[in-house]
């Protein structure tokens, strides 16, 4: 990794700012709701099952996204933010402004996309 000044430095502290803005809003949705009654009749029980069990489903796909946060997080304090996880070569700056979590190249992407 090279150690002069690279082009997404002065992106850091937005990049950071907006990522720690989606883990909270992710934390936020997934808070379990304080009104769904499961204890009154059988409607009650199968709406409230179906709002626990949609939640759950979302947690899922939001524990994902989670984890690519807080992995570029840790990588924004690291200083290898935008270095791509495979070849180790510079991320474009406006594929990581259009996907925040981004570790990976296109090169590299489609390679992987490739391989599935």
């Amino acid at each position: 990794m090279k150690k002069s000044k690279r082009e997404i430095d002065s992106h850091l502290p937005s990049f950071r700012s907006q990522l720690t803005l989606l883990r909270n809003e992710i934390i936020k949705r997934n808070q379990v709701p304080e009104d769904v009654d499961v204890s009154g009749d059988e409607t009650d029980l199968v709406q409230g099952t179906f709002i626990v069990e949609m939640s759950n489903k979302l947690s899922a796909r939001d524990h994902i996204a989670m984890v690519k946060i807080d992995k570029s997080i840790e990588k924004i304090d690291n200083n290898t933010y935008g270095i791509c996880d495979e070849c180790e070569e510079e991320i474009p700056l406006r594929r990581l402004q259009a996907n925040l979590t981004c570790s990976c190249c296109v090169l590299c992407a489609e390679a992987a996309e490739k391989r599935k």
